[in-house]
């Protein structure tokens, strides 16, 4: 039951995923972020979810509304999807990637987020451009993830030992987790639900698994002050 001291400054505490839907309408798609606490690594725990918004809300205007959320929790590493797939939409039916639209309007200000590293097909080149791009091909490696620490969570339940696990308190992700089925090759929602905390949860157990262990900064002690020479 550690818990630090205000004072005590922790290194790689929080991972922030967000995912970023059209936000507008009631009906549209929901913008969700959640806020993974990583300390209880610090004694053998498992991470757990500390914070979560999810709601509607203009794209512009939810860019920084989550960014003051990264910030509140120490400049939390921070994982942004910039795309959303939907292979049965044809391209021109496709909802407007927003999560770009997220990404340049805080990625001068915001100095943690997640870069992924995009390869030139033609001169090889690798480059780092902020944002997680789901596609078909990576989609499965965040699912992986979040199935590990589910799996590790039962075990837990059982009185068992578990490598990697999460913790998580919102009923309505459970209700999302349940509906989250394999559709022609890709897993997403079934009809006429939804999955948006299902993949920002996805999102922050594969951040939770390449982030460097949570650390205590020790603070900088100095040796004894010389008294100032005077001249008189």
């Amino acid at each position: 039951n550690y818990v630090p001291d205000e004072t005590t400054r922790i290194k790689n505490r929080y991972a922030a995923a967000s995912d970023v839907g059209p936000g507008q309408s009631r009906t549209a798609d929901f913008h969700d972020t959640v806020v993974l606490d990583r300390v209880p690594l610090l004694w053998g725990g498992h991470p757990e979810i500390v914070a979560e918004w999810h709601g509607h809300l203009d794209v512009d205007l939810y860019a920084w509304e989550i960014a003051r959320l990264g910030r509140w929790y120490q400049n939390a590493r921070w994982i942004i999807e910039v795309n959303s797939i939907n292979s049965k939409k044809k391209p021109e039916e496709r909802d407007p990637e927003y999560g770009y639209t997220v990404v340049d309007a805080i990625k001068n200000v915001y100095g943690n987020l997640y870069h992924r590293t995009v390869v030139d097909r033609t001169t090889g080149d690798r480059t780092e451009k902020a944002g997680w791009h789901m596609g078909a091909n990576n989609k499965g490696v965040i699912v992986s993830s979040l199935t590990s620490h589910l799996r590790g969570a039962k075990e837990l339940t059982e009185g068992a030992s578990a490598e990697k696990a999460y913790i998580e308190r919102n009923d309505d992700a459970c209700d999302e987790m349940d509906h989250f089925v394999e559709v022609s090759g890709t897993m997403q929602a079934a009809q006429g639900e939804k999955d948006d905390r299902v993949d920002t949860r996805a999102m922050a157990c594969h951040l939770n698994d390449k982030m460097g262990p949570p650390r205590v900064v020790e603070k900088r002690t100095t040796g004894p002050q010389k008294a100032p020479s005077v001249k008189i």
